[in-house]
């Protein structure tokens, strides 16, 4: 495959560049872009691999300082609090809680809780139904 005779070249030749960089010691942009990168590729070609591999093949010290672990993190933290939303959303939806308060209270836009009832197969409360 193309890609991964691509990878491997680059492999071949991006540890030089990359202990050059670190070894550089410099603190400017330009140069923190470049490391970024490299762990960015290597981390994206090895997902297999853990973090504490990582780190040893990258001569880091804590791989939960790259950028790359902080952006992974935040779209986990993300992906949470959604699902979070999702799951308030179910249950005002099962007690019979109109669509435009359930957006209200969780959070979520009435186009996803209206999505989430008919995904989920809940029925809305009849109009001029009282309870």
């Amino acid at each position: 495959m193309k890609t991964d005779a691509l990878f491997y070249r680059l492999f071949q030749e991006l540890p030089a560049c990359y202990f050059e960089a670190i070894g550089a010691g410099a603190d400017g942009v330009e140069h923190r872009k470049l490391i970024e990168l490299i762990e960015i590729v290597v981390s994206g070609h090895f997902p297999r691999m853990g973090r504490k591999e990582l780190e040893r093949m990258l001569q880091i010290k804590d791989f939960r300082e790259t950028k790359v672990y902080q952006e992974a993190l935040e779209e986990g933290i993300e992906q949470g609090r959604e699902q979070t939303r999702e799951e308030i959303a179910l249950r005002l939806l099962k007690k019979k809680h109109p669509a435009q308060e359930v957006a209200e209270l969780s959070g979520l836009s009435l186009r996803q809780v209206q999505s989430l009832r008919k995904k989920s197969g809940i029925q809305s409360k009849p109009q001029g139904s009282t309870s």
